[in-house]
C-alpha cells in the first residue's frame, strides 16, 4: 500500500466515525491539500481557524475602520445589518473558541465532534454569508455614488 492509499484509508475511518466529508469534499472547500501523512484533526482544525478567521477580520475592520476604505464601506450596510453583522461575527469567534479546544483536548471523540460541527457551520452559514456580503460590497464599491463620498472625506 502507497502514502497516498494509506492515507485515505487512515481518513476513511475517521469519516465513517465522525461522519465528516470526504476527503476531497473537505479538501475542495478548504481550499487545501493533504499531500504527506497527518494529523487530521489538527490539520482540518487549522484549515477551519483561517476560514473563520478571515471574515471575523473583515466585519472588525468594518467597526474599527484602520483606513478611509473601511470608514466608507461601513456606510453601506443599515443598522439593522449592521446587527446582523455583529451577530454573526459573534458566531463566529463563539465557533474559533470552541475549534481551540483541539488543540488542547486529548479526546479524540471530542476532537472529531468539535471538526464535524465547525466544518457544517463553515459550508452552512459562513460561506452563504460571506458571499452576501462580498456582493453588497461589491455592488456599492461599484456605485458612481462612492465618489462623492471620497469628495465629501476630503472637504
Amino acid at each position: 500500500m502507497d502514502k497516498k492509499e494509506k492515507m485515505n484509508k487512515d481518513y476513511e475511518k475517521l469519516m465513517k466515525k465522525y461522519l465528516w466529508p470526504s476527503l476531497e469534499e473537505l479538501e475542495s472547500v478548504l481550499g487545501t491539500h493533504l499531500d504527506k501523512e497527518t494529523n487530521y484533526y489538527m490539520f482540518f482544525t487549522s484549515a477551519l481557524h483561517k476560514k473563520l478567521v478571515a471574515p471575523t477580520h473583515m466585519i472588525a475592520n468594518l467597526f474599527m475602520p484602520k483606513d478611509i476604505f473601511s470608514m466608507i464601506e461601513i456606510k453601506f450596510f443599515t443598522n439593522e445589518e449592521k446587527e446582523d453583522l455583529l451577530k454573526f461575527g459573534q458566531d463566529c469567534l463563539q465557533r474559533i473558541c470552541n475549534l481551540e479546544k483541539v488543540f488542547v483536548s486529548e479526546d479524540n471523540d471530542e476532537k472529531g465532534k468539535i471538526v464535524k460541527e465547525t466544518y457544517d457551520f463553515y459550508k452552512k452559514e459562513v460561506m452563504p454569508f460571506v458571499r452576501k456580503l462580498l456582493d453588497k460590497m461589491s455592488d456599492k464599491w461599484g456605485e458612481k455614488s462612492i465618489d462623492k463620498e471620497v469628495q465629501n472625506y476630503f472637504g
